[in-house]
């Protein structure tokens, strides 16, 4: 039986000195687990620890001999070919010199579960969603995002490992992918643990494992259960705090009720001796007994007062949740009568046409969904709409302001700090009214001094919607290309309820599910269709 994953009072400090968490004991007792947390919370960390990719600062891991890891995005170089990604480049070689004759113990060694690794990776690829033969010398980066994640799939699955640790599997996967991974797992004996804040994919796991400033939260059950489960913990944590709170401003009340009478006794005292005209040995004798008292009663009162503050501070401590993260979009109405969005014979690409000709007229505050498999020409056919890349073919016209959302922040310089960032985009803006807009969104005070790569990822969020949506002109069509895949939990619920509240136009790609249910969508455009 292989030996389970589990953590052992774990650390992890950065180079700079930051702990990203401290001392965290987990058993990762399911088969199918979730693992969420904050954006900047470690939980790219954590999974490369679990891996075996990286070593904890303190603590330990136990875990089975084999652990597969698959990152977000490949990580060696753009040039990479796909043998190599896939792990293949080495064992291959090795091959190949024994067939010419080498008798090195050390090319046996790589080729020994690889003699027959045409059919093997012929199997994988078919696993993966690759239908037809991949060119092995291909360079990595020359695949769209989610055929770089299929590779590095088909790479893990070649390792047979016990457990598989992956890091945002759905990021770059279309609707077939997610559906072909979702099902892979479900049927799969191995271990899992998986890195996301796709919701769709949470619901499938056993247990979620929350990873918090303070801890690691055990969650069993799916995404639903999880979601209940951390806000009875929120309210508790935060019923905690008030009561000790209310404790200690008790304490610090009936403190200062017992020091005024004890400062009423000492008058009436003093006043007792001098009416009683009490010898200079009675009075210092009653003036010494009344310090005393006094003393003893102050170290009463600071060790109440002291305790009281220590458990403040301690659920101030355990406390986990602040203010949401939350945000209003400016006022963007635009008439029902107005034309927004027409095109005309209108191909979007950028070496050859991506989808047949489109032809359409929309009016007023529509919310459109484009769909289509990846490379069906999705984020192509925005920036043409956008304007930053040419048509094909055909005609666009806007009749709006145009405002553009993607996954990447594109445009975003993360040394800048957010307040450099959106004078930048919006340079008619004085310094004062950019301020304000950061402040609107409730990024004050220092936070917009801030360089935008040291912001978490709802923070980025909001410096983002201050820069594209908070100019001198509003925008009344919004184009979004998967504006998810890169937030966490909360952030994407915050854009959200911010989205459901824009009364202008929409036109989005993406394939989360669960945040296009929200969007109120009038109109779907699916690219594979129209090419079919």
């Amino acid at each position: 039986m292989a030996m389970p994953l589990a953590l052992h009072n774990v650390s992890f400090t950065l180079n700079n000195g930051q702990t990203l968490f401290n001392s965290i004991t987990a058993p990762f007792s399911h088969r199918l687990c979730g693992l969420v947390g904050i954006n900047g919370v470690g939980k790219s960390v954590l999974a490369q620890i679990l891996s075996g990719r990286l070593l904890p600062s303190d603590g330990q891991i136990t875990a089975p001999a084999h652990v597969a890891y698959v990152p977000q995005q490949w990580t060696g170089q753009a040039s990479d070919p796909v043998l190599a990604v896939l792990g293949l480049a080495a064992p291959v070689a090795a091959i190949e010199r024994i067939e010419t004759g080498s008798v090195d113990e050390r090319d046996f060694e790589l080729a020994e579960a690889f003699w027959d690794w045409p059919v093997q990776l012929r199997t994988t690829l078919n696993t993966v969603g690759f239908i037809n033969d991949l060119d092995l010398q291909r360079p990595i980066a020359s695949f769209s995002g989610g055929e770089q994640f299929r590779v590095m799939w088909a790479a893990a699955l070649l390792k047979n490992p016990d457990v598989y640790v992956f890091d945002e599997p759905t990021n770059h996967l279309d609707r077939d992918g997610k559906a072909l991974l979702s099902t892979w797992l479900e049927t799969s004996n191995k271990q899992f643990v998986l890195v996301t804040h796709d919701r769709a994919l949470l619901q499938t796991v056993e247990a979620i494992y929350e990873l918090t400033p303070t801890q690691i939260h055990t969650h069993p059950g799916n995404y639903d259960a999880y979601f209940q489960s951390k806000h009875a913990r929120w309210e508790q944590q935060e019923s905690q705090l008030n009561q000790a709170r209310r404790q200690q401003k008790q304490t610090a009340i009936k403190a200062q009720q017992a020091l005024e009478k004890q400062q009423q006794r000492v008058a009436l005292g003093k006043a007792k001796a001098k009416r009683e005209n009490w010898s200079v040995l009675e009075r210092d004798g009653a003036k010494e007994a009344g310090e005393n008292s006094m003393r003893n009663a102050k170290i009463l009162r600071d060790n109440r007062s002291e305790r009281r503050l220590q458990d403040t501070q301690l659920a101030e401590n355990q406390r986990e949740w602040f203010d949401p993260i939350g945000f209003e979009l400016p006022a963007s109405k635009v008439s029902s009568a107005k034309v927004v969005l027409r095109l005309t014979n209108a191909c979007a690409g950028y070496t050859q046409a991506l989808h047949p000709p489109l032809t359409l007229s929309l009016n007023g505050p529509f919310r459109l969904h484009i769909t289509g498999r990846n490379g069906a020409g999705k984020s192509a056919l925005l920036k043409t709409i956008l304007g930053r890349e040419n048509l094909w073919q055909g005609e666009v016209y806007t009749h709006v302001p145009v405002a553009y959302l993607d996954q990447h922040f594109f445009g975003f310089q993360a040394q800048h700090s957010a307040l450099e960032n959106l004078l930048a985009l919006q340079p008619e803006l004085s310094e004062k009214e950019g301020r304000d807009r950061l402040a609107w969104l409730r990024l004050r005070n220092t936070k917009a001094d801030v360089p935008f790569g040291a912001l978490s990822g709802g923070e980025q969020l909001k410096v983002v919607l201050a820069s594209k949506l908070m100019g001198k002109v509003t925008p009344q069509l919004l184009l979004l290309d998967e504006p998810t895949n890169h937030l966490d939990l909360d952030s994407t619920i915050a854009l959200e309820n911010a989205l459901a509240q824009f009364q202008g136009a929409i036109i989005l790609v993406s394939h989360d599910d669960y945040f296009v249910q929200q969007q109120r969508i009038t109109h779907r455009l699916d690219l594979d269709m129209l090419s079919g």
